[in-house]
């Protein structure tokens, strides 16, 4: 046995004896939204000749899910929308989750109506960014989305972004009862307490009516915090956490998008903030989720690449259990669909898709010399690797063991010694008798 393939083997045990072993990626890791699928009847997302995703997040989905557009009115309910997303759902073998947002005017009371959303569904009134005036509203309508959609919601997630602002400090789709609309404190604006109560009582109901169901916190963006910073969203979580809203969520979510200049190794460290973040407060061992994020930004001069490593990175053991791209059908941000079909974006997606699905990530993603790999198991037990250079292009040698690669257009090419990487990644298929090595040169450090 070599010292290297040694090396590795020790590091691969040191890591399932910290309790972190290498599991299998699920089709619901990979999640995202589609902006038109219901009104305007666009197809449902799939790669060539295969599925692309296993779960759908129902936020932005031209607000057809809103709680304004379900409850136009108080104790009347209109769940068509909903349903048809349920049915495409269940028919392509993916779950929901359901993301709370946009109060009914009617129900924050006298209250001038803060950042409305006007619908798109005819509804007489716009949906709010604001806190409901009675919570018992809110127990209304948790208890009969929860009644009827029992057993066919996967995760409830408490808000959307309830930490962006504007210069006035006045929330994009959270602001607490006593926020005027024109400036607010952070106290006003936070209305943490608000939050968690909303929260307990949302828990309490929901896993009355559907124990499978699973609670996620509010999803924080870069956005405020107490600090009075626009950081990344772990400042908010602490707040959030450090108020008591950790005992009543089972995931934790966020949104990881990395700003301007925006690089897909830049979620790592971001990650890594949320994590700590939720080891500070007691709540390590509940799963992970970024339910939001991508690139919003023309300057991504290799999209194809940011969205094959992005959705690599995500899924390195002790990163997300679950990502949500933003967005399938969206222009500005992150677009792998359009009218015209699928985009080189959306095909590189659903070929990292069938890639991960059902395998096993042994060797977590690491860099040397700005060149990236990952070790995997694929779902068949072939043993594999992933790597990519963030730097430009270069000469890799992944092993002898590795005779195929695999590029994100779909192709396979056969090999011998020697292949050239650059941005893109590129999935190196090993003998089905070898074990996923680290490449020639590297070495696995032993913590």
């Amino acid at each position: 046995m070599s010292r290297l393939f040694y090396t590795f083997l020790l590091g691969l045990a040191t890591f399932v004896l910290a309790g972190i072993a290498p599991a299998q990626i699920p089709s619901t890791f990979f999640g995202t939204h589609e902006h038109r699928l219901l009104d305007q009847n666009e197809p449902w997302p799939t790669g060539p000749n295969t599925k692309a995703v296993g779960t759908m997040r129902t936020w932005d989905m031209e607000t057809l899910t809103g709680w304004f557009e379900i409850e136009h009115t108080r104790g009347t309910y209109n769940f068509t929308n909903l349903d048809q997303l349920i049915s495409l759902a269940q028919s392509n073998g993916a779950d929901v989750t359901y993301t709370f947002g946009w109060t009914p005017q009617w129900a924050v009371g006298s209250a001038p109506c803060i950042n409305p959303n006007g619908g798109y569904t005819g509804s007489p009134t716009p949906g709010c960014a604001m806190a409901p005036a009675d919570l018992t509203y809110w127990d209304e309508f948790v208890t009969a989305l929860a009644t009827h959609a029992k057993g066919k919601i996967a995760i409830y997630e408490l808000w959307n972004e309830p930490n962006t602002i504007n210069g006035s400090g006045v929330g994009m789709f959270w602001n607490g009862q006593s926020c005027n609309g024109s400036s607010c404190t952070f106290q006003q604006q936070s209305s943490l307490s608000t939050l968690v109560t909303m929260a307990q009582h949302a828990k309490n109901i929901i896993n009355s009516i559907d124990p499978a169901a699973k609670i996620a916190t509010p999803s924080p963006s870069t956005g405020f915090c107490s600090s009075g910073s626009y950081v990344h969203p772990y400042c908010w979580m602490n707040d959030y956490l450090q108020a008591g809203g950790g005992a009543y969520a089972d995931m934790i979510a966020f949104h990881g998008y990395p700003g301007a200049n925006p690089q897909p190794e830049l979620i790592t460290p971001i990650i890594s903030e949320v994590r700590n973040t939720m080891s500070n407060n007691g709540v390590s061992s509940k799963g992970l989720i970024d339910t939001e994020s991508s690139y919003c930004n023309s300057s991504v001069s290799d999209q194809v690449a940011f969205t094959a490593r992005w959705e690599i990175l995500h899924a390195s053991p002790q990163n997300t259990d679950r990502n949500y791209w933003y967005a399938w059908d969206d222009s500005s941000c992150g677009q792998l669909w359009s009218s015209s079909g699928l985009l080189a974006t959306g095909l590189a997606f659903s070929q990292v898709y069938s890639w991960l699905t059902g395998s096993t990530i042994a060797q977590a993603c690491s860099a040397s010399n700005n060149l990236y790999t990952c070790g995997l198991t694929l779902a068949s037990g072939q043993p594999a690797l992933i790597a990519w250079n963030t730097s430009g292009s270069s000469s890799f040698t992944p092993g002898s063991q590795y005779t195929q690669y695999k590029d994100l257009s779909g192709n396979t090419t056969n090999f011998t010694g020697s292949v050239t990487v650059g941005a893109r990644p590129l999935l190196f298929l090993g003998s089905a008798a070898s074990r996923p090595s680290p490449p020639s040169g590297l070495s696995a450090t032993v913590q």
